[in-house]
């Protein structure tokens, strides 16, 4: 790759394809001097029952690794990792999720959570949460690659479209709506992401004391800014 001698990746790390759909093009008209690649876990490496505290930054680490071997790089090659994450609700009490026996998946509203599997929701959400709060705190992978985490709340179609319980369909057709609305207006994206009204001012560390608080890991709320040029 010839023009990684004047420019660097930024690995951004995705839950979905949508995600990188919506993101990548976007993203990479954002940071105009460095190049952007996505790199999708096909699920929540935060919520993933064999994911743990003990383990947790030797599987993102892995994953930065296997995408090096893939693409024939070196770790110099990586300028930074951005990991976006869905918060799901996963800081919320335990009384905000509701059992309904009749849903065949999660529904969430900014009030709480319903499902059919009370139990097993509060468990991914007693795994995430620990695991959140320390990868919150930690800003090297690999030793010294930098690293920084961010979210989108509820998740990402939340953030993105105003859609908290977006269809599979939907999905795939909002993100395709979405990179054709911003990749062409980068500055037009950062201002979305920066100055709207689910934008959480103060820095890294206030942004992720707020998420935690009562309800708002269920609520429209980003700290994707913080990851943006503007924001340096």
């Amino acid at each position: 790759m010839n023009s990684l001698k004047t420019r660097k990746i930024i690995l951004v790390i995705v839950e979905g394809p949508s995600d990188e759909t919506a993101l990548g093009a976007v993203l990479d008209a954002v940071f105009k001097s460095e190049i952007v690649r996505i790199d999708v876990v096909h699920g929540d490496i935060t919520a993933d029952y064999q994911s743990s505290l003990n383990n947790i930054l030797t599987k993102i680490g892995m994953r930065v690794k296997r995408y090096c071997e893939m693409e024939h790089l070196k770790k110099a090659d990586i300028a930074r990792v951005i990991h976006i994450i869905d918060t799901d609700g996963t800081f919320v009490p335990r009384d905000c999720i509701k059992e309904n026996t009749s849903l065949s998946s999660t529904r969430y509203s900014a009030d709480g959570i319903e499902t059919n599997s009370v139990e097993q929701i509060y468990k991914r959400n007693k795994r995430k949460s620990e695991i959140l709060s320390k990868l919150c705190t930690v800003h090297s992978v690999l030793n010294n690659i930098p690293y920084d985490i961010y979210y989108m709340s509820c998740n990402l179609d939340h953030v993105l479209y105003n859609k908290q319980n977006n269809s599979r369909e939907g999905k795939e057709s909002d993100s395709y709506t979405f990179a054709d609305k911003y990749s062409s207006t980068p500055r037009d994206f950062i201002n979305f992401i920066s100055n709207s009204a689910f934008s959480v001012p103060g820095d890294f560390r206030i942004t992720w004391e707020f998420i935690k608080k009562d309800k708002n890991s269920l609520k429209r709320y980003t700290n994707l800014a913080l990851a943006l040029p503007q924001a340096n």
